[in-house]
């Protein structure tokens, strides 16, 4: 895509380096990491191929030009140099999408103004007429991010964040989302084979998620939206290579998933969601106490969820995690758990030592998820005692 050197890939802050491991199975070579994001080098096939296969990416993105600003005047005069009529036709439309932190640029809408000013006055300087915005559906999405005085401009191949798998029928008021779930199952380093379990399952994103690793089910099996699609030199028939490569790749589980959560509208949610996959029926359902619930094997993975008390209230948000951390280390001997919240008080109430500790946003939610290795007895050691809450920190 005119001269691109390399792809940058967001992702959420915390997985750079699951994003960056998913890559490596891909065999596409990372450049770099930054911060909630990866690059990589520009192959056309490797736009294609992140934005289809990928589970841990947000958007993918190809450069179209760096510099530096101190107002939103040099933004426009930049920006106007930029063959934009390159990039895609007059008769497509665009918009812009804004983002960054900057002490020079404080309103980085008013930025993106002066952006879109620019591309409309380059085409009709050039070709007498200029593109349609449309800020719902646009042809070509536009990506600029300010860092400082530091502006980067981007095609965002991806259109829309590829969180949206388009698999999900219904949701619940505050549903996990599918990047960060499939980051966090990856992050558990659970070896798609064993026994999976959602144990506070909402509407089913982990359960979603780790039925579509298990099966090698790539995301573009449902969706067909991307950026790339409408762009002038869009090569059909390597998408179309990529999208058989897809369907081949998917393969038969021959172990059961269990989705759970107490609340019986919950269930029924996430099973008109994950009944609706492929293999959707390799998905147990049951409605259940946690603290009632039990492994069906020796060894495996359990996701948790809880309550943060922010946007699901609960009485007695410690007592639960107490309650959560003394049923884990009970019940569950030979698993490992990775469990997610925004409640740190909460969370030191849980007395299990935790092999892992990132931090994570669960949208605007700073979390933690912690990953604990369950075992029978106790393998504390005296300083562990004195300390249950040390950890390596990942």
């Amino acid at each position: 895509m005119h001269n691109a050197e390399y792809i940058l890939i967001k992702t959420h802050a915390g997985l750079e380096e699951v994003l960056e491991n998913e890559l490596a199975e891909w065999q596409i070579p990372v450049n770099e990491k930054g911060l909630r994001c990866v690059f990589i080098p520009y192959q056309k096939e490797y736009v294609y191929r992140c934005n289809m296969f990928l589970r841990t990416a947000l958007r993918v993105l190809v450069p179209v030009h760096d510099f530096t600003a101190e107002d939103t005047d040099e933004i426009y005069v930049q920006a106007l140099r930029i063959k934009w009529e390159e990039y895609f036709p007059v008769t497509q439309t665009f918009a812009i999408d804004f983002s960054g932190m900057s002490d020079t640029f404080t309103h980085l809408k008013f930025a993106s103004l002066r952006l879109k000013d620019a591309i409309c006055d380059r085409f009709r300087n050039k070709l007498g007429s200029r593109p349609d915005i449309d800020r719902e559906y646009p042809d070509v999405l536009i990506n600029l991010h300010v860092n400082g005085n530091k502006i980067s401009l981007s095609i965002d191949t991806s259109g829309e964040s590829l969180h949206i798998r388009n698999s999900r029928r219904v949701q619940n008021v505050a549903p996990l989302n599918e990047v960060l779930a499939a980051g966090l199952i990856r992050l558990t380093g659970w070896d798609k084979q064993s026994e999976f379990v959602d144990g506070m399952c909402g509407s089913g994103t982990f359960t979603m998620e780790a039925l579509g690793i298990a099966s090698h089910s790539a995301p573009c099996l449902f969706r067909s939206h991307y950026g790339f699609k409408n762009l002038p030199d869009f090569d059909k028939t390597l998408y179309e290579n990529l999208m058989t490569e897809a369907e081949e790749k998917v393969t038969e589980i021959d172990f059961i998933l269990r989705a759970n959560d107490i609340f019986p509208p919950a269930v029924s949610k996430a099973r008109r969601n994950i009944q609706a996959l492929p293999q959707g029926d390799k998905v147990k359902f049951t409605t259940s106490d946690f603290t009632a619930m039990r492994p069906q094997t020796e060894s495996g993975v359990i996701l948790l969820n809880p309550p943060y008390g922010e946007r699901i209230q609960t009485a007695d948000i410690e007592g639960l995690y107490a309650q959560i951390g003394s049923t884990l280390k009970h019940n569950w001997p030979g698993f490992k758990c990775g469990l997610i919240s925004s409640d740190i008080q909460a969370l030191h109430a849980v007395g299990l030592r935790q092999k892992i500790n990132r931090t994570v946003f669960n949208g605007a939610l700073e979390c933690k998820f912690r990953v604990y290795d369950l075992y029978a007895g106790s393998k504390r050691t005296p300083q562990d005692n004195e300390n249950p809450q040390s950890s390596s920190t990942n």
